[in-house]
C-alpha cells in the first residue's frame, strides 16, 4: 500500500483460479497467482516440445516422400497442354481457309501428230500485229472467247480479238509464272510464286486466294 490507499487487486487470469493475483507476467501481459505463475513456463514448455514434435514428424515424412517424380509428371502435363493449344490454334486456322480447286478441260490440251510437210514461209500470212515485251515482262498470257489479258513491263493488259488494249491495271504482286482463263469462276487465273489471283475481265478486279504454305 502506498500513502494509505488500497492497491488494486486482480484475480489470476486461470478461469478455474479463484486467488488474487500476485505478479503480472512479462511475456503474455496476464496476471497470475503464485502457484499458477510457477506452473505457466512449464505449461508453454510442454506445448512447444509438442509443437517441435510434430514439426520433427512432417520433416522426416517430407525427406521419406519423393516428391521429383510429382514435379517431372506436372512438368509434362504442362507441355502436352501447351502442344494441345498449339495443335488446336492450327485447326483453327486451317479451317478458316478454303481454295477451291482449278478444274482444267481436258479438251483444252490437244496434241496433234508431228507434221511432215515442209512448211513454206512464203504461205505464211502477213502479221497483222506485234505485242512488245520489254524488259520486266513476264510472258504468261491466256484468253477467252472475247479477250487476251498479258503481262506487260508493270501492268496486267486486257485486249479484244483485234489487239486493242481495253482495260489495264498495274499489277504489285511480283512474278507471275502463269495465266489461265477459269470456266469454272468466269475469271482469270492468275498464278504467282505463293498465291493465286483471280482477275475479272470486266472490271479487272483482283481477289487473292491465300495458299497454305509448307512448313519446314
Amino acid at each position: 500500500m502506498n500513502s494509505g490507499q488500497d492497491e488494486m487487486l486482480f484475480l489470476c487470469t486461470v478461469s478455474e483460479c479463484n486467488s488474487e493475483s500476485c505478479a503480472l507476467c512479462r511475456c503474455c501481459e496476464e496476471n497470475y497467482c503464485l502457484q499458477d505463475l510457477i506452473e505457466q513456463p512449464g505449461s508453454r514448455k510442454r506445448v512447444l516440445n509438442c509443437l517441435n514434435d510434430e514439426i520433427n514428424k512432417l520433416d522426416q515424412q517430407i525427406k521419406i516422400l519423393n516428391i521429383q517424380p510429382i514435379i517431372e509428371s506436372y512438368r509434362r502435363k504442362s507441355i502436352i497442354n501447351d502442344v494441345r493449344i498449339e495443335i488446336d490454334y492450327v485447326k483453327e486456322i486451317y479451317d478458316q481457309v478454303h481454295i477451291d480447286p482449278l478444274p482444267i478441260d481436258d479438251n483444252l490440251i490437244s496434241t496433234n501428230k508431228p507434221n511432215s510437210v515442209k512448211l513454206n514461209p512464203s504461205s505464211l500470212s502477213i502479221i497483222d500485229i506485234a505485242i512488245n515485251h520489254p524488259q520486266g515482262s513476264y510472258g504468261a498470257s491466256a484468253g477467252n472467247e472475247k479477250f487476251l489479258l498479258l503481262h506487260v513491263t508493270r501492268n496486267l493488259i486486257l485486249m479484244d480479238q483485234r489487239m486493242n488494249t481495253i482495260q489495264q491495271i498495274e499489277w504489285p504482286y511480283g512474278a507471275i509464272s502463269s495465266i489461265c482463263w477459269s470456266s469454272t469462276k468466269k475469271r482469270f487465273a492468275v498464278i504467282g510464286k505463293s498465291n493465286i489471283y483471280l482477275v475479272d475481265d470486266q472490271n479487272m478486279s483482283i481477289e487473292s486466294l491465300r495458299m497454305i504454305e509448307k512448313r519446314k
